[in-house]
């Protein structure tokens, strides 16, 4: 099955590759980001209510039998769109009188989808494409063209609301957003706060309806049907049935919807009168997932689902005879049967019978711990490189805090269902109050956990994304690791190996290769050999960030920010550096003042001191005599952060030993009117490579550095390979005699996507093209690599070709 499985991957992914340009084809049309004046008409499949920081409330509306109007030249083209769902960004309050199975009508704007374009940042493009979307729409005006109506998706999505009106009548606002992310998969209510709070603990999985949900409201749903009477293939049926129904309800996120075909596996094997085999029921549901939507394969959600799945069934017996020496779980229940007969029959004037029940009843809480201990671990191993790949942050208590977590998840579930079904009956209008007052404790009892957990200094570890190859090693010696101790276990093969040195032998081997494996295995993952220079010109849109790495591991980040992209240091710095492992940032370079060159840095500093986030021990400044109210308030909010704030001017220097960074300009006072022309310009230096960053630096102040530099080339014989071209390549920038100066072999120009100021500029790239300069644009290649290894330089452009 498996390699029916591996099999039919690789088909689907070279179907898939030719087929993605058929996906995409509506690109031809498009001569920037989006297409005005397009009609579009289909039918209505689901929608959701979504709410912005700011209160503003708007629909994604998902629309499928699309047919698409497109403005030519002279007419209009009209075609039935290859898309299975196109997604519809609505503000319009006609949206909320859409009901499914509605065929609608609208005019707007059809969008191209952005991609990534820096090592981190999320890929919202292939997150849609994930889930077969490939373009969104923004419309004008919506048209009802004909009120049919899907009866069975609206009556799910009635129930929906009602359960969700349900949760906001007898919870308070905080705990009724969590109950609804938790139980109906809808997160406009969900608190920020909380959300982050879960995710840096590594329970963020309780968020979001998973495999775990499906299973305890399914079992329970099928245990309730078998205490009322019911048969087990009926009670199978209506099950099964329930279960579609509640997929449906909440969205067929990917871990609900593996969830829903292994049980539905589940809960037709007896009826076929077949055994229920867990890895063959994981690898059918993958199968049919993957068929539905292939993309979904790069998918971290659609990884950890099936991840944490998977070691359950590889791992967990192993290591569950590593913690205790046992092959198999003891049967607990029948413990557990013994264990209140036992409190039943107490004889309170006995001491004895006191003692023996409170030894049976510590032993049965040991073995459900170890038992859940094992789990834990299991999930946690085979889903660290996943964790490490797709979040660069590994939550270190997840391991004991999922132990206390789920236990109480299952519960909550259990009693939202209750919840739901008795809070719509006025009759039960006391026994609702006592529920949902129980959960509401629960709940907090969880955040009381997390925060406790977070308090910790060191609760999150920020990891690097980590190489393929490794991923690929890591995962050989762990299923390695898992086969050998199922070896063990079998006597016939171990009186070979052990020559029947006995059980305590074996128990003691397997041990031993554990504790191995849980030393190497992170090992392995961390390891990089980074032995050499990298230089990334980071994609921020109009603005400029630079970040530099040495062969010593010193990290400097010279500018940070944007006037193109919002958020840009949460959103996309801080995620990079993440991405390449960076804890702690020693340098933190500004430039200059301006908003495009220090906003996101600002982001940084104010995230400093939280869980999980870069912290920045050094700050440098220009030492200029124009210390303007943005000047002044970024270095308060340095030193509110407790960052050292050194200042820097011609001449001065930043030395490692084979790194160099000297100043050129300004020199100390340096005073002007506009932040440009004070620009900090360095030159760097790393063995045989040289390479110049010159900030915004333009007018008197390019004047001023430019006569420095002639000294500074005079006196250490210097060529520069590389330049970071000014002002995002203005055409009043890098004049003729910088050019002829420094001859640079490459140029890389920070700039926007269509910027409003058009850089670069014409005359700029001429100038660039005439000296023989080879020119990078993040514009065109998002963010740009330069890899110095033994003096050679290898640049990686983050996008290989224009999108």
């Amino acid at each position: 099955m498996v390699l029916l499985l591996i099999a039919g991957f690789i088909i689907i992914l070279r179907l898939d590759k030719s087929q993605d340009e058929n996906n995409y084809y509506l690109d031809t049309y498009f001569s920037k980001d989006s297409i005005n004046g397009v009609f579009a008409e289909g039918e209505v499949d689901r929608y959701e209510v979504k709410e912005d920081s700011e209160g503003n409330v708007n629909f994604h509306l998902y629309l499928k039998n699309i047919s698409l109007k497109i403005p030519g030249n002279s007419d209009y083209k009209s075609f039935n769109a290859k898309l299975k769902y196109l997604l519809i960004f609505s503000d319009l309050k006609k949206t909320s009188l859409l009901k499914p199975g509605n065929h609608i009508s609208m005019s707007g704007n059809l969008n191209q989808i952005k991609a990534a374009t820096n090592p981190g940042e999320f890929d919202y493009r292939n997150y849609l494409k994930s889930k077969n979307i490939y373009y969104t729409f923004y419309p004008d005006n919506i048209t009802i063209e004909s009120s049919a109506i899907n009866y069975y998706k609206n009556i799910l999505f009635e129930i929906k609301n009602k359960v969700s009106d349900c949760f906001d009548k007898y919870l308070p606002k905080r705990e009724a957003g969590v109950s609804k992310a938790l139980f109906l998969g809808e997160k406009k209510d969900l608190n920020e706060d909380i959300k982050d709070l879960y995710t840096l603990n590594g329970i963020g999985h309780i968020l979001a309806i998973s495999g775990l949900h499906v299973t305890i409201i399914g079992a329970f749903f099928l245990n309730i049907l078998l205490l009322l009477g019911f048969k087990r293939n009926i009670s199978s049926i209506i099950t099964l049935i329930f279960i579609l129904s509640y997929g449906i309800m909440t969205g067929f996120s990917v871990s609900t919807n593996r969830a829903c075909v292994m049980m539905i596996i589940f809960l037709i094997a007896p009826v076929f009168k077949r055994t229920y085999d867990s890895l063959t029921a994981l690898c059918i549901s993958c199968t049919i997932i993957i068929i539905q939507s292939p993309y979904l394969l790069f998918s971290g959600g659609f990884l950890l689902s099936f991840c944490s799945c998977l070691s359950v069934i590889l791992l967990n017996m192993p290591i569950y005879y590593i913690l205790t020496g046992n092959v198999r779980y003891e049967n607990l229940k029948k413990h557990k049967i013994g264990l209140i007969d036992e409190i039943k029959n107490i004889d309170v004037h006995s001491k004895k019978s006191i003692i023996k029940t409170l030894k049976n009843f510590l032993i049965y809480l040991l073995k459900k711990f170890i038992k859940a201990l094992s789990v834990s671990i299991a999930v946690t191993l085979f889903n660290l490189p996943v964790i490490m790949y797709n979040f660069n942050q590994i939550p270190v208590f997840a391991i004991i805090l999922n132990i206390l977590i789920v236990p109480l998840t299952m519960i909550i579930c259990i009693l939202l269902f209750m919840g739901a079904i008795i809070g719509n009956i006025d009759l039960f209008d006391f026994a609702a109050k006592i529920t949902f007052k129980i959960i509401e404790n629960l709940l907090q009892i969880v955040e009381k956990i997390c925060n406790f957990i977070s308090g910790f200094e060191n609760s999150v570890v920020i990891s690097p994304s980590p190489d393929f190859v490794n991923i690929i090693l890591y995962y050989f010696i762990l299923i390695g690791f898992s086969v050998c101790i199922r070896l063990f276990i079998k006597k016939d093969f171990t009186e070979k190996v052990f020559l029947n040195r006995g059980p305590k032998k074996r128990l003691y081997v397997a041990r031993v290769s554990f504790i191995t494996f849980c030393l190497i295995g992170p090992i392995i993952l961390f390891f990089k050999s980074d032995d050499n220079l990298k230089i990334s010109f980071l994609d921020v849109g109009q603005g400029d960030s630079i970040f530099i790495r040495d062969n010593e591991d010193n990290t400097f980040l010279i500018d940070g920010g944007s006037t193109s992209k919002e958020k840009v240091g949460e959103y996309i710095i801080s995620p990079y550096l993440k991405h390449e492992g960076v804890r702690e940032l020693d340098y933190m370079i500004i430039t200059h003042a301006d908003d495009d060159h220090i906003n996101g840095l600002s982001e940084l500093i104010e995230l400093s001191d939280k869980t999980g986030e870069v912290k920045i021990r050094n700050l440098i400044l220009p030492e200029t005599a124009l210390r303007d109210e943005i000047y002044i308030s970024f270095l308060e909010k340095a030193k509110e952060k407790d960052i050292n704030i050194y200042y820097i001017s011609t001449g001065n220097e930043i030395n490692f030993n084979r790194l160099k960074l000297t100043c050129l300009h300004p020199y100390k006072g340096y005073l002007c009117e506009d932040r440009n022309e004070y620009s900090t310009c360095l030159s760097l230096s790393y063995g045989d490579f040289d390479c110049l960053l010159t900030g915004d630096i333009c007018g008197e102040g390019e004047e001023c550095f430019i006569n420095n530099l002639k000294d500074y080339i005079k006196e250490k014989s210097i060529h520069y390979e590389l330049l970071k071209v000014a002002h995002h390549g203005s055409r009043f920038s890098t004049p003729y005699e910088l050019l002829d100066l420094i001859h640079n072999d490459y140029s890389i120009i920070s700039c926007g996507l269509n910027n409003r100021y058009s850089h670069p500029h014409k005359e700029t790239l001429e100038r660039l093209s005439s000296v023989g300069s080879q020119v990078y644009r993040t514009d065109q290649k998002g963010c740009i690599t330069i890899i110095i290894e033994d003096n050679k330089i290898d640049i990686n452009p983050f996008l290989r070709e224009k999108k």
